[in-house]
C-alpha cells in the first residue's frame, strides 16, 4: 500500500509507505515533487531495520547503514550526491569484514583499502 498522493503536476508528494503481504512495513519515507527526499528506511520481514539513510534531491546523501536479518552489520558508509564517498565497511553475516568492499571511496570509486 502506498500512502503518498499526487500533486497537481502528477508528481508523488508526501509520506510513502509500502508493506509486505504479512502486513509488516517494507519501506517508508517521503517524496517531494516526485523525488525521494529525507529519511528513508527499509525493513526485513521480521520488523528489524534492513537499510536506513537519507535522500537529497532524489539521491542518497550522508550516512547509510544496512543490517542483515539477524541484526549484524551488512555495510555502512557515506554517500555524496548518490555516490559512495569516504570510508565504507562491508561485512559478511557472521561479522567478518569483506575486504573487497571495505575501504575509502571517492566519487563512487574505491581509492584505498
Amino acid at each position: 500500500m502506498n500512502l503518498n498522493k499526487k500533486t497537481d503536476n502528477d508528481y508523488e508528494d508526501g509520506p510513502f509507505v509500502t508493506y509486505y503481504e504479512n502486513g509488516q512495513v517494507f519501506e517508508k519515507g517521503n517524496y517531494n515533487n516526485g523525488r525521494i527526499e529525507g529519511a528513508w528506511v527499509r525493513y526485513h520481514q521480521n520488523g528489524k531495520v534492513k537499510t536506513k539513510g537519507n535522500f537529497k534531491n532524489g539521491k542518497e546523501e550522508g550516512p547509510w547503514i544496512s543490517y542483515y536479518e539477524n541484526g549484524q552489520l551488512s555495510y555502512k558508509g557515506n554517500f555524496k550526491n548518490g555516490n559512495h564517498e569516504g570510508v565504507w565497511i562491508g561485512c559478511w553475516e557472521d561479522g567478518t569484514i569483506i575486504k573487497e568492499l571495505t575501504g575509502t571511496y571517492k566519487n563512487d570509486k574505491k581509492v584505498s583499502p
